[in-house]
């Protein structure tokens, strides 16, 4: 499909500067926190997880640290290079998320932040996600948010940037995977936040900031954020973290 071979050349051409901004000790402390406060009280020990579309399993160590058995997968040859190298005794998959020829494999818990890289095929990679769930199993997505005012700034960056953001990149609207999956998935959780800190420390490849610069205003940008989180709501945010579950059967 073409948005396989787009997301495939994309990620194997920008693989270096990615690993270098994305594995940055600031990046990390801002997605680690973010799965510990969403979902430090869940349950992992034991259980299978997907890290789908994981690149060089930048959230992959959270989930083997809460007990987890995981299991890699992402189509750029580069980053799957980089996962093997970071996790060795951890199954990694190269290929594509939309077929992933997995027939006997299901999983407990599905992660992933990167459905925003699926246009204009979101909804073969949501189908596939939700076949490899267990019934009762959980969908946990981090995404870009659409719908939000700081969404139209999004959608003129994509445009304008050619270099870190690919053509088929397309923000995620909430509303529309719970209701075109009402029968099969149902939305238990949703959490909508990000601004100065997601910007400028978690983004800043896309805003061509210098890795080596970020430690130096991080904390202060961190402690700021919280302050903003507290008065943001859905059209006020840049991501959406959301939890789905699976039927145990499809609802009539």
């Amino acid at each position: 499909m073409k948005s396989d071979f787009i997301q495939r050349e994309y990620y194997n051409k920008i693989s270096e500067v990615y690993d270098l901004h994305y594995t940055k000790k600031e990046s990390l402390d801002y997605k680690n926190k973010l799965l510990e406060d969403f979902l430090g009280s869940k349950i992992f020990d034991g259980r299978i997880v997907l890290d789908a579309m994981c690149g060089g399993g930048q959230s992959t160590a959270f989930f083997l640290k809460k007990g987890a058995k995981v299991v890699g997968i992402d189509i750029s040859e580069k980053q799957c290079d980089k996962y093997k190298q970071r996790f060795p005794n951890t199954q990694i998959i190269c290929g594509s998320i939309l077929s992933t020829n997995l027939e006997n494999e299901k999983f407990d818990y599905i992660f992933t932040d990167s459905l925003h890289h699926l246009h204009p095929n979101i909804n073969q990679g949501l189908n596939e996600l939700i076949r490899l769930l267990k019934p009762s199993g959980t969908l946990i997505i981090w995404e870009p948010s659409a719908g939000s005012i700081f969404d139209l700034a999004r959608k003129l960056w994509y445009k304008l940037d050619k270099t870190y953001f690919a053509s088929n990149e397309k923000s995620i609207n909430l509303d529309y995977i719970e209701q075109t999956y009402k029968k099969s998935i149902k939305l238990t959780e949703a959490f909508y936040g990000g601004n100065i800190a997601y910007l400028f420390v978690f983004l800043s490849m896309a805003l061509r900031i210098p890795a080596k610069w970020v430690k130096y205003y991080a904390t202060a940008f961190f402690a700021i954020e919280k302050k903003i989180s507290k008065y943001q709501n859905k059209f006020l945010c840049l991501w959406v973290f959301a939890c789905f579950q699976k039927y145990k059967s499809n609802q009539p």
